[in-house]
């Protein structure tokens, strides 16, 4: 509508001078060459304006037929940017498919026809990490690091190089320079946390798992479970510094993220041992039973001074039932303490509520303790037999292997970070050795140390039958 109303007024206008200029009474004389010309000044307008539109007509010619040359020349380049470009994107498709030879020959065509691209530099690299030339990948990653748009691939590709031959000190800085240019990126903070936790720099890795966990990379439990582990990292630095008092705030933090991780429960409660608060290294082991019973956390929790007979520590053991009632583990653990105090109705009345919630293989050897010490060894040998088919109890396991280890550690046998956890092992799993060969077996019972040393008695004498007699 606008361009309908400005089209509308430019006419008007020059219809107007139009008319003007056809009233207008006079000539124009124009002298040239000893040549008169006279015309009408509406002719004379009309003629300038022919020679004036001839005039720009012929100049847009002679532009165009100069600029020519330059078109062709720019054609050229754009022709040869393409055949580059193609040469690349093929040799990157054959690099990635392992084709050295093709990658080569690609990767000197691009280089010829576009040398000043990005990409010929990571053809280049990758060709060259094909071939084994790792200084000349080096070169090339290096060379990327001087364009801002390369930069992060560069230290990709040197902090790649640096991991490969065991430089972590390199692989470290490259990491931590990443960080820094682009702390957002899933790889750069997964790479700097890996490699932070094996330099065992825990205070910073927490850092980074805050970015972790910020950016979804890791599910909340995870990162709750590794803020676990990273604290009481943190805090067993400080014990060896004899810094008692942080290393215990510090595993409380610890605890406080996750309430399941034992190993920070348990050292938490021997340092407020050490400093003399007995109730409170009580109520940590309390409250870690409270979100998840463990073997450790019960042989820990009756190791609690004042120290008891196995006799008089199953009154002790009653208030972890109070905690956490209708657990496998509670009753097992009130079983174990019965029988190992010589109570066997009360061992008997636990362990069967333990089978109830869930037998294990754990469950059914201590059934089977107790009938043999009650004298029927037949149904202990059933105990037995049911126990070696039983599903197994839970252990430290790494989650990489699956072998079983005898306690917690931050890295499992592969050199993994939080590769060890608290579950059920596999029917066929590997027992860790201290050689790192292990042994394969199948439906291995779970080496558990015993909560108490239990002495076995002998087994009650069968009465003597009417034939015997």
């Amino acid at each position: 509508m606008l361009r309908l109303i400005l089209f509308l007024v430019v006419a008007i206008v020059l219809a107007a001078v139009a008319v003007w200029l056809a009233d207008q009474p006079g000539r124009v004389v124009v002298e040239w060459g000893g040549v008169v010309r006279s015309y009408a000044v509406g002719t004379a307008v009309a003629l300038l304006a022919a020679i004036v539109a001839a005039a720009i007509v012929l100049f847009e010619i002679l532009r165009w037929l100069g600029a020519v040359p330059t078109r062709w020349r720019r054609a050229s380049r754009q022709r040869r940017a393409m055949r580059g470009y193609e040469a690349m994107v093929r040799g990157l498709i054959a690099a990635a498919s392992g084709d050295r030879a093709a990658a080569a020959h690609h990767g000197r065509e691009a280089a010829r026809l576009a040398p000043e691209r990005s990409g010929t530099l990571l053809l280049e690299a990758q060709t060259a990490q094909l071939d084994g030339r790792d200084e000349d990948a080096a070169r090339a990653f290096r060379a990327m690091l001087g364009d801002p748009a390369t930069e992060l691939l560069g230290l990709r590709g040197l902090l790649s190089q640096a991991m490969k031959a065991g430089d972590r000190v390199e692989a470290l800085e490259l990491a931590r320079r990443a960080y820094r240019l682009n702390p957002r990126t899933p790889w750069v903070l997964q790479t700097l946390f890996e490699l932070l936790t094996r330099a065992e720099q825990w205070q910073e890795a927490l850092g980074i798992l805050d970015g972790l966990a910020r950016g979804g990379h890791v599910e909340p439990s995870v990162a709750r479970r590794r803020r676990a582990i990273l604290l009481h990292m943190m805090a067993q630095a400080l014990q060896r510094e004899a810094r008692l008092a942080e290393a215990l705030a510090t595993e409380r933090r610890a605890l406080r993220a996750d309430p399941t991780f034992v190993p920070a429960a348990i050292a938490a409660s021997q340092l407020a041992l050490e400093a003399g608060r007995r109730r409170l290294a009580r109520k940590l082991l309390e409250t870690s039973w409270a979100a998840e019973p463990t073997p450790e956390l019960a042989r820990a929790w009756l190791a609690l001074p004042p120290s008891d007979p196995p006799s008089r520590l199953y009154d002790r053991a009653r208030r972890l039932e109070t905690i956490r009632p209708d657990h496998v583990y509670t009753q097992l653990t009130l079983g174990e303490v019965a029988l190992a105090g010589d109570r066997l109705a009360m061992a008997r009345q636990h362990l069967t509520r333990a089978e109830a919630l869930g037998g294990t293989a754990r469950v059914y050897r201590a059934l089977a303790e107790l009938e043999a010490r009650e004298g029927d060894e037949e149904k202990a040998e059933r105990w037995r037999q049911r126990a070696a088919e039983a599903r197994p109890d839970k252990a430290w396991v790494c989650a990489d292997t699956g072998e079983i280890l005898a306690g917690w550690e931050p890295f499992g046998p592969t050199g993994t970070f939080d590769s060890v956890h608290w579950s059920e092992p596999p029917r066929l799993t590997r027992l860790a050795a201290a050689d790192g060969q292990g042994t394969l077996l199948v439906g291995a019972a779970t080496p558990v140390e015993p909560l108490l040393p239990v002495t076995s008695r002998p087994p009650v004498p069968a009465q003597p039958t009417a034939a015997a007699a």
